[in-house]
């Protein structure tokens, strides 16, 4: 934003230089006014170029403000909330300008995705493909929980582990699908 209003800045000031500019060639070349009346003449329209100045540059500001810096402020909300690791945030800006819109619809589209892809590989972390059985990751993961809940309840719980002797045989006779 600082470089916005820099640059409306200079605009202001390259357009009211050329007015002042233009009223010089006026007043002496066409209107023909006195030396005396020029000084006068001219500082009334530095004053009231000045003010103009001032009062655009108040209302551009404002108007900046309020159509981007506040929208911006928004999406920067929602991408810090992304930064501390929340994907279920969505940003939402509710504007008329379709290039803001594009921009948060997009990286709205993006976080669902994402949320889609870390599901899904949360899942294949978890389950045997085989089997459709949670693997040993999983029990590791969920065994805290499901042991402080059987001292909650005063329930009791069971591990069982199995080894076969020579399954491998099975496996490479018939398959690891029938295995």
């Amino acid at each position: 934003i600082n470089k916005i209003n820099y640059d409306i800045n200079k605009a202001l000031f390259v357009i009211f230089f050329f007015v002042y500019v233009l009223y010089f060639i006026i007043f002496v070349h066409f209107m023909k006014v006195p030396s005396e009346n020029l000084v006068m003449g001219f500082s009334f329209i530095t004053l009231m170029l000045v003010i103009s100045f001032f009062v655009l540059n108040i209302f551009i500001m404002r108007s900046l403000n309020k159509n981007v810096v506040s929208k911006f402020d928004k999406i920067k909300l929602g991408i810090d909330d992304l930064k501390k690791g929340k994907l279920s945030t969505r940003i939402s800006v509710n504007d008329g300008c379709s290039e803001i819109n594009e921009l948060v619809y997009f990286t709205n589209d993006l976080l669902e995705k994402l949320e889609k892809t870390i599901d899904h590989e949360k899942k294949q972390a978890l389950i045997d493909p085989l089997t459709s059985c949670y693997n040993r990751r999983a029990m590791t993961i969920n065994f805290d929980y499901i042991r402080n809940k059987t001292l909650r309840d005063k329930t009791n719980i069971s591990v069982v582990i199995l080894d076969l002797d020579y399954f491998k045989r099975v496996n490479d006779k018939y398959g690891h699908h029938i295995g």
